[in-house]
């Protein structure tokens, strides 16, 4: 197969794959295509971006206290600005920006999302001035959190 059809079918199952999910957040935030973007971030920019906010847990990570971490990140202010967060399928990483309101009002559909969205049960969630940010990562060395 030459390179140049690697791509394209590659391309093709990127986009395919992106349809999929807008149309399942469409579904269940009742937003429009148009309030969905996808954003040209890098997955290592956000490591690299957030890794002196990271805490390690290795044996003390609790579900619970991190739903409401979760929760307080929404609930911190009335902030009106998009939150950007990550959708990871078996071949590609998304990064979507949706209206603060939509996930806020949706808060169980994105808490879930690693089971209903991405192959990953790692969240990351944050604004597009980084002020903001909550992060779950599976590491092979423990979780990793942050609440900023």
């Amino acid at each position: 197969m030459s390179m140049n059809l690697r791509e394209k079918l590659k391309e093709a199952q990127k986009k395919s794959e992106l349809k999929s999910i807008k149309e399942l957040i469409i579904a269940k935030t009742h937003l429009q295509e148009k309030d969905i973007i996808c954003d040209d971030i890098k997955y290592q920019s956000i490591i690299d971006i957030s890794y002196d906010k990271l805490t390690l847990k290795k044996d003390c990570f609790d579900v619970l206290s991190e739903r409401k971490h979760f929760e307080s990140f929404f609930s911190k202010d009335s902030d009106e600005e998009p939150v950007t967060f990550m959708v990871k399928t078996k071949s590609n990483v998304f990064f979507l920006s949706l209206p603060y309101l939509s996930i806020k009002n949706n808060l169980d559909f994105f808490w879930d999302e690693d089971r209903i969205l991405s192959q990953s049960d790692d969240k990351i969630f944050i604004n597009h001035s980084l002020s903001k940010g909550f992060i779950i990562l599976m590491s092979e060395y423990g979780i990793e959190t942050g609440l900023w």
